[in-house]
């Protein structure tokens, strides 16, 4: 699930609509598949909601064909899957969150890599890598 995260974060930074559309449904498909047996997940609101509107998101994200609206996408999906790692963590993976505040950042400007990557999904090839900074590292083991 977090590669196709990374899939989705590296075809933004490439300004590659058509893969980031296809690394987004797939990514949307994984989270709904790979954490159906979660029964603990059932109380948590958050996924209650993701799970009730699973078919309204595969629509918006498969709707998109702007880059600027996948990176809209791409911000509301990383601020969902932060919450879901937080709680559920990654087996034996750390997980870098980078940021990147400048006057051009869509959304909270904040995205998931596994390692300290500077490359900027919300600005693509006009990449201003001097901005990204770690924010936090989360370590699982």
């Amino acid at each position: 699930m977090f590669k196709q995260y990374i899939a989705v974060k590296d075809a933004l930074v490439y300004n590659d609509s058509f893969g980031a559309k296809r690394n987004m449904l797939q990514l949307i498909d994984d989270l709904k598949s790979e954490t159906k047996d979660f029964e603990i997940l059932n109380k948590d609101d958050r996924w209650v909601f993701f799970i009730n509107n699973y078919d309204k998101i595969r629509n918006k994200a498969n709707s998109t064909t702007f880059i600027s609206d996948q990176r809209f996408l791409f911000n509301e999906i990383t601020i969902g899957l932060m919450k879901f790692i937080k709680q559920f963590g990654l087996n034996n993976k750390s997980i870098y969150i980078m940021n990147c505040l400048t006057d051009s950042s869509i959304g909270n400007a904040v995205w998931l890599s596994n390692k300290n990557d500077t490359k900027n999904p919300y600005l693509g090839l006009m990449n201003d890598t001097l901005c990204a900074k770690v924010k936090e590292v989360w370590k699982f083991p």
